[in-house]
């Protein structure tokens, strides 16, 4: 599971990230965008944000034979 939350969110508080990342008893990673709000993480910073989502991603799917 990929956690993706904005430093900047008002809407989710911030401690929610951990409090879930915490119980989740999956793989799993996290990434926090500085600055961006709820909702905006993928704006705010599109280069970290899609290159840790492609990584995730690939990571998941079974090596090509």
């Amino acid at each position: 599971m990929l956690f993706i939350h904005g430093e900047k969110d008002t809407f989710v508080p911030f401690s929610m990230l951990d409090e879930l990342y915490n119980a989740a008893t999956c793989d799993k990673r996290k990434l926090v965008i500085s600055g961006a709000n709820h909702a905006l993480s993928a704006a705010t910073d599109p280069d970290t944000y899609w290159s840790t989502v492609e990584e995730f991603l690939v990571g998941c799917l079974p090596a090509e034979k």
